[in-house]
């Protein structure tokens, strides 16, 4: 959306309409939700009703909906974008758009609202919306600019002191810092005018005089996304303005200032670039991954046995892009098709059946559980012990065990037998039994960085401090303010995911620290170093992941790397691998590798039995061909 326009016709209903009539497009003023998000979860209750003043076309109130909040009140000036607006979002009733000019609210009742929120819309907010809000909540916010900053940055919700003079803010900003000030308001009903008998209005601009502001100024650099606070404390009786002059609330009072400025994490941006050799990687588990889906579905059926048309109509489920017939002709070996009737008077039809060479495999895959299953143990502890009150949901659990590599019915054969670690809670049905852990093993409290740290001070006989193993690959570049806050970020202390970390703010460096940690622990615990990120969501609530954690793997590409192979976005641990190969093996995968050894197997004997038909053919060919020879022969010897 265009910027050069004279702010005298930005009161004007018909610039507006004009305007987005030919940029119907949406367009977020100064900063979008989730750079905002901790500010506003910080002072805003998601159960209160929220007013957004001139919103236009931004994506803020869906992100707010999105975000857990329940009712939002959208007004703008412009008939032409509340239209678009309540088009866009009709099956969306937490939104609501309504055609409304910011200086005529009187179709809003006092106390309508627990917070107002302006975003780019200008000062005339200031001395309209105090009226509407409730006299303890968030009421206001506002940006605008200056010019930019390349300084420290500091933690958002934690202010240090400022001298009198705010001196330290050029100091810290730089001069004509290019930032945006967000003034975050709140009021209360002044003791002072109750002491001094004075009545207050109960409508209109008066009515501010009777509240004490506490005002706090928060500034987000342009260039790096850094945030400064100003807290200005409530005024004191002693120097509380006249009530004749309310604005004199605003500007006349002498206030204590604390600073302060932060890089928000979520929008520091780093460019994603392609990785082959771990796309390739990808790829290459591709043809076992398909035959184990298909297997999958057959040992999933009463018996063991499914007729060949029934699985055909599966194909779709299972990914499966060529006919059942021609996946088996591809893949010999895995079962058997014999003649059954699937009603009794009924005309037999094909059955497929495990093979005596893939149950032998079964086999094998349970020996291979069995003998590792202390470690299995000490994988589903982990789990619990990363999470919030060591709680996980039981269907989320079954939902990755293959990732983990544990048992199809590990629920009832693996955590029974471990009464002093596991304990199924709550009711049968979905989305309503969970794992809870009994009690903590602090051997187990240790990450994979941990231990490796530990290993190299046994080893060497030095202090090593737990840190990632940071493998940019080649030709990758970060922007130079991105590998300052790299370097800086890598600097802190690590942070385990078994730490207790419910005092660290989400927006945290720590809690990215710890973040990444949990990241780097679970790919750790899988089996091939590498989880979809879809399935990695799941489980946000339970280990604390914020809205915008899948952009943790592009901000740390030297540890992770984030695949786009196959339209998923796969998370991949970059230190398990080198080149396309994993070379930090875990010992259930010794499963997938006879797997693949009996798929191979398979192959092979195809390979010579189409190798036998082409000689045989062949052989036919040269036959023919010596026949008819031959019969040339004859037929020239009868016409001499």
């Amino acid at each position: 959306m265009t910027l050069g326009t004279s702010t005298q016709a930005y009161g004007d209903p018909s610039y507006w309409n004009n305007r987005y009539t030919q940029e119907p497009g949406p367009f977020d003023w100064y900063q979008k939700y989730p750079d905002l998000a901790p500010l506003l979860n910080l002072y805003i209750p998601r159960n209160h009703r929220i007013l957004v003043v001139g919103c236009g076309n931004a994506a803020l109130s869906e992100g707010m909906v999105d975000d857990g909040y329940r009712d939002v009140v959208n007004i703008d000036i412009s008939s032409v974008v509340i239209e678009a607006m309540q088009k866009k979002c009709h099956d969306r009733p937490e939104l609501k758009y309504i055609t409304m000019d910011v200086r005529d609210m009187s179709g809003f009742q006092t106390g309508s609202f627990g917070a107002v929120i302006d975003k780019a819309y200008g000062s005339g907010l200031r001395s309209i919306a105090f009226n509407l809000v409730e006299c303890h909540q968030f009421c206001a916010e506002k940006l605008v600019s200056e010019k930019s900053s390349e300084h420290q940055t500091w933690e958002l919700t934690n202010p240090i002191p400022l001298d009198n003079d705010s001196s330290s803010v050029d100091a810290a900003l730089g001069k004509n810092p290019e930032v945006h000030y967000i003034y975050v308001c709140t009021k209360a009903f002044a003791r002072y005018w109750k002491e001094k008998s004075v009545d207050v209005p109960d409508s209109g601009n008066a009515r501010i005089s009777g509240m004490l502001l506490k005002a706090r100024v928060i500034s987000s650099s342009l260039k790096r996304l850094r945030v400064s606070t100003y807290l200005l404390d409530s005024i004191s009786a002693s120097n509380l303005p006249s009530p004749s002059n309310p604005s004199s609330l605003f500007l006349g009072s002498r206030v204590r200032v604390w600073t302060q400025f932060s890089a928000s994490i979520s929008s520091l941006k780093v460019v994603w670039r392609k990785d082959r050799r771990l796309d390739e990687a990808i790829e290459n588990d591709k043809v076992w991954r398909l035959c184990s889906r298909v297997v999958k579905e057959v040992l999933n059926e009463p018996g063991q046995v499914i007729p060949l048309r029934y699985l055909e109509k599966r194909r779709e489920r299972m990914r499966l892009k060529v006919k059942i017939t021609t996946f088996l002709n591809r893949n010999p070996g895995l079962f058997d098709i014999y003649l059954d009737r699937i009603k009794p008077k009924t005309e037999p039809v094909r059955f497929l059946r495990v093979s005596d060479r893939l149950r032998r495999f079964l086999d094998e895959e349970k020996r291979i559980k069995d003998e590792n299953e202390p470690l299995l143990v000490e994988k589903l502890c982990k789990l619990l012990m990363m999470s919030r009150d060591n709680v996980v949901s039981a269907d989320k659990l079954v939902h990755v065990k293959r990732e983990f590599g544990f048992p199809d019915d590990f629920l009832c054969s693996l955590v029974p037998k471990y009464p002093e670690f596991f304990r199924l809670v709550g009711s049968p049905g979905e989305g309503k039994s969970f794992l809870e852990l009994v009690s903590w093993n602090h051997e187990f409290a240790q990450s994979v960085i941990e231990r490796r740290a530990e290993e190299d001070c046994r080893l060497t006989g030095i202090g090593v401090r737990p840190s990632f193993n940071v493998q940019l690959p080649s030709g990758f570049f970060l922007r130079k303010e991105m590998r300052e806050w790299v370097r800086d970020w890598m600097e802190l202390p690590y942070v385990s995911p078994y730490a207790e970390v419910s005092h660290l703010d989400q927006a945290s460096p720590e809690m990215e620290k710890r973040t990444v940690g949990v990241f780097h622990e679970l790919l750790s615990l899988s089996i091939l170093k590498r989880m979809p990120v879809p399935i990695l969501g799941k489980f946000s609530e339970e280990y604390r992941f914020s809205n915008a954690f899948a952009s943790v793997f592009t901000r740390h590409s030297g540890i992770f790397y984030l695949s786009l192979k196959g339209g998923i976005k796969t998370a991949m641990l970059r230190e398990a691998y080198q080149n396309e190969e994993l070379i930090d093996r875990d010992p259930v995968l010794a499963i997938k590798d006879r797997f693949v050894e009996l798929l191979a197997e398979g192959h092979r004997e195809r390979a010579e039995q189409l190798r036998l038909q082409r000689e045989a053919v062949q052989k036919d060919l040269e036959i023919a061909a010596i026949r008819n020879v031959e019969s040339g022969q004859h037929e020239c010897d009868e016409n001499l």
